[in-house]
């Protein structure tokens, strides 16, 4: 099984808030609209790439399992000589 991680940045016109922003009087303020900037959408966050891991939580639990066992049997070994 792989898993699928996201890259995303903050929204360059929300800031990161989801809202559009709104000029009152030539001062920039919050809005009340979901921002419409491309990829943002009202999330805040633009996608900008993907990646697949391919190693699956389980094999990673086994390996780290198989590291403790092999610590816990040097440590025996050393406890009792």
């Amino acid at each position: 099984m792989s898993q699928v991680v996201k890259l995303q940045k903050i929204c360059v016109q929300c800031g990161g808030t989801g809202i559009a922003p709104t000029q009152t009087l030539g001062v920039p303020g919050p809005g009340i609209d979901p921002c419409p900037w491309p990829g943002c959408d009202g999330d805040g966050y633009i996608e900008y790439g993907k990646f697949r891991l391919t190693i699956d939580l389980e094999d990673l639990e086994d390996k780290i399992d198989d590291i403790l066992d092999k610590v816990n049997d040097i440590k025996e070994k050393l406890d009792n000589p």
